[in-house]
């Protein structure tokens, strides 16, 4: 099928199976990075749990040297969480078994009440399934809606919370899942730039391949084409000369057998005319006979 088209097509066609077949690769992989950036979000929710876990276990632990009482600790664990950020904007908070709100830090108003009847716009009682998942495993993930700041409406967020049992406080962290979108549409983005860039490359370079090969290769067979043009030309000339002479030959034997022909004609006569003269003389040869004999009689 590709033998119908020119070399220059071909090798155009060649740059733009390359372009669909990385897109296709992109597009088999995308789902799969996008699975693994939202493992990747979840394992750095749980590891910034765990250092707030630290940092009051920490101080849990001058509580039990005596260096603190246990109040002092625990006011100082509240403050240091409390303070504590990551990518500028997400925090920590604190609640208890109850569950009881400890400390929030966006949401002060919340310190100190209960709980347990707080639920989000789909009914679910999101404190009450943190406890249940800390007393069941001593930790894990909790989706739910939550507000969000400069959100009009409750985003989908997933936290993890983890139990500190000396003090029975569940400390937890949250992602919003738009944010999260946010980063893998800027990575999709991104990728797709690049691809777009690689695809504008990928085609310039197949066209100026193209033309730097098939130009040449175009001008051979053009020479090659008026090259057989002029061998034919030549050939049909040497053809007809061979014509020619072939006619002239054929003229000529005609002309050598017409002049055999005539001179054997000449020939002929004049054998006839050696034939008539030696008669002649004969003729000639019995008169002066009849002469020298008339001529003797006469004398006599």
């Amino acid at each position: 099928m590709l033998h119908r088209f020119k070399l220059a097509t071909r090798i155009m066609i060649l740059g733009i199976a390359i372009v669909v077949a990385f897109a296709a690769v992109f597009g088999w992989l995308y789902p799969k990075i996008k699975g693994d950036m939202y493992d990747a979000q979840y394992l750095k929710t749980r590891h910034v749990v765990e250092t707030a876990y630290s940092v009051v276990g920490h101080f849990a632990a001058q509580a039990e040297k005596g260096a603190l009482t246990t109040e002092e600790a625990q006011s100082r664990a509240k403050a240091a969480v409390e303070a504590m950020r990551y990518e500028a904007k997400d925090y920590f908070w604190i609640n208890d078994m109850t569950p009881r709100m400890i400390m929030h830090p966006m949401k002060p108003q919340l310190n100190g009440k209960d709980l347990s009847g707080v639920k989000d716009p789909d009914g679910k009682y999101l404190f009450v399934e943190m406890v249940k998942v800390c007393r069941q495993d001593g930790g894990g993930f909790v989706d739910y809606m939550w507000p969000k700041p400069g959100a009009d409406a409750p985003q989908p967020k997933i936290s993890y919370v983890k139990l500190f049992p000396d003090w029975q406080w569940v400390i937890g962290s949250g992602i919003y899942i738009d944010d999260v979108e946010k980063k893998i549409a800027n990575m999709f983005t991104g990728v797709l730039i690049v691809l777009s860039v690689l695809s504008v490359g990928a085609l310039g370079l197949s066209w100026l391949m193209a033309r730097s090969i098939a130009l040449p290769i175009d001008r051979i067979i053009q020479s090659l084409g008026t090259g057989s043009d002029e061998i034919a030309s030549a050939s049909s000339q040497v053809s007809s000369a061979s014509q020619s002479l072939a006619e002239g030959a054929s003229e000529q034997a005609a002309s050598i057998e017409e002049t055999s022909a005539s001179l054997e004609e000449m020939a002929s006569m004049t054998q006839q005319n050696a034939d008539n003269a030696n008669q002649a003389n004969h003729l000639m040869k019995e008169a002066n006979q009849v002469v020298d004999r008339a001529t003797a009689k006469w004398r006599s």
